[in-house]
């Protein structure tokens, strides 16, 4: 893909995001800042400088994605939660977050051509019993109001 071009299908590929607004520039980020950012190598990502306009929102958005993501303590598997994720965003038709989500679900599944069967074909292409479940579920939550 060009830089500077929006994508028009969905892809495992890494995309070249663009801002609608401008980010902070780095330099003007301030300690309420790092404290959003939670991780500050954030810092560096032009997406996670413009979320820190508000950096209680990504704040409380960091703490909840890592909590859904990494919390290894209870729930579905790492490639699952990916899986659902994807889902969500092949659904709701974000090509840009379906794209970070469908190469994690990948790398934690093996599952390469299942993932791309989901962009491709969308939510409902079979992948099987269980992950037809889990994007049959995260469709159904991300309709509910």
């Amino acid at each position: 893909m060009v830089p500077g071009t929006a994508p028009v299908v969905f892809t495992q590929a890494e995309l070249d995001w663009q801002p609608w607004l401008a980010p902070l520039e780095e330099a003007a980020l301030t300690h309420r800042h790092y404290d959003g950012l939670v991780d500050a190598v954030r810092a560096k990502s032009p997406y996670f400088r413009l979320l820190a306009r508000d950096p209680d929102t990504l704040g409380a958005r960091t703490r909840t994605d890592k909590d859904i993501f990494y919390n290894p303590e209870a729930g579905l598997p790492r490639a699952e939660r990916e899986l659902a994720a994807a889902a969500t965003s092949r659904h709701n038709g974000c090509i840009y977050c379906a794209s970070v989500h469908a190469r994690f679900a990948s790398h934690f599944a093996r599952r390469r051509e299942d993932v791309q069967r989901l962009l491709d074909e969308g939510v409902h292409a079979d992948l099987g019993a269980r992950w037809n479940a889990i994007v049959d579920a995260s469709v159904a939550l991300t309709d509910t109001p």
